[in-house]
């Protein structure tokens, strides 16, 4: 995995060594994570576009050992910049697909019968909560 997209200065390359022979020497670990790859975002362009990997999890044997199974989690990010990132001391349990959050394609609604399907299939007598349910499951 990357640590960094975009243009990056010889500044910026010099910190991140000096960075990383920190965590050396003072013997920490990079836990590693699961997620998306970067934590940082910014620009809104593929001229502007830049993300790195900037927030981490580091740890020590000792607590490598009294959590063998630890784990980080980049999460998505929402309202900043960053990710949030969340530690488990024992884990994470694998997400089944099916559990996964109902996400809308805009790409639906160029498909020449995507009106054609939505008025077929919409029920205003359902209860809105299952009926989403159902609704989402077909449009998949």
């Amino acid at each position: 995995m990357a640590e960094r997209n975009g243009n990056g200065c010889s500044e910026m390359q010099r910190r991140c060594t000096e960075f990383s022979n920190w965590i050396d020497s003072d013997g920490f670990i990079d836990i590693g994570c699961s997620g998306p790859n970067h934590t940082w975002y910014r620009g809104n362009s593929s001229a502007t576009f830049k993300s790195s990997r900037l927030d981490r999890g580091l740890i020590n044997e000792e607590w490598r050992l009294c959590f063998g199974e630890g784990a980080l989690r980049n999460l998505p990010r929402t309202a900043s910049d960053h990710c949030p990132i969340l530690i488990s001391t024992t884990g994470f349990a694998l997400i089944n697909s099916s559990l996964k959050p109902f996400q809308f394609q805009a790409a639906w609604l160029h498909h020449e019968k995507f009106e054609e399907f939505v008025l077929a299939n919409w029920r205003n007598e359902m209860p809105i909560i299952p009926f989403l349910k159902t609704f989402a499951e077909k449009l998949n």
